[in-house]
């Protein structure tokens, strides 16, 4: 086979892949390469503290927080007190009495917000501590002590028919919690990269 000459379509065509290619890398050595972003959770879970529906009147600092299944409105803080990415996991448990054991959505913490939390509870006996979902109230844990641990066992208001109805979709609701927070921490992580 000979040899192709320089004038032919072979090298015309690689000349104008060079020259994309080219174009395309040129800007990239000003701006530098930038790491496109990870997926965004789409699940975000929030912690919440608050208290009864005191004063009707609220701020940007506060929200009204309304169950949806007991339809009791209570008084919480607006800016989560904890974020999806600091939590270690998310279980569905069963505690009480053995005759009258329910189920709860357990939100296990990492020991720096643990901390967190065991500061606030140990001053904040009888206010509580909420569980929003994409802004959604759906859990809520009463202080009756302080929480050293960092599991908060939160008493879970969905829709249901059955008590195997509601665990079956805590059950839903914890897997799809486990899976946003692996992402919501490759989020954090690439957010703090950029702005380093």
């Amino acid at each position: 086979m000979r040899n192709a000459h320089p004038s032919s379509p072979i090298f015309a065509s690689l000349g104008h892949g060079l020259l994309a290619l080219t174009m395309l890398c040129i800007p990239a050595l000003f701006s530098g390469c930038q790491e496109p972003p990870p997926p965004r959770p789409e699940f975000i879970a929030t912690i919440h503290y608050g208290d009864k529906y005191l004063t009707g009147t609220f701020t940007s600092a506060k929200k009204g927080v309304h169950m949806p299944e007991s339809g009791r409105v209570f008084e919480a803080f607006s800016y989560p007190a904890i974020g999806i990415e600091d939590f270690a996991t998310v279980e569905v448990i069963e505690a009480g009495p053995p005759n009258e054991r329910l189920p709860y959505l357990r939100v296990r913490l990492y020991p720096v917000e643990a901390s967190k939390i065991f500061s606030h509870t140990s001053t904040a006996r009888g206010s509580y501590l909420f569980l929003l979902v994409n802004d959604v109230p759906i859990g809520i844990h009463r202080i009756h002590a302080p929480i050293s641990s960092g599991d908060i066992p939160f008493a879970v208001e969905l829709p249901h028919a059955t008590q195997e109805e509601l665990v079956a979709k805590m059950q839903d609701l914890a897997m799809d919690l486990r899976q946003s927070i692996v992402v919501a921490r490759e989020y954090a992580a690439y957010l703090k990269k950029q702005n380093q």
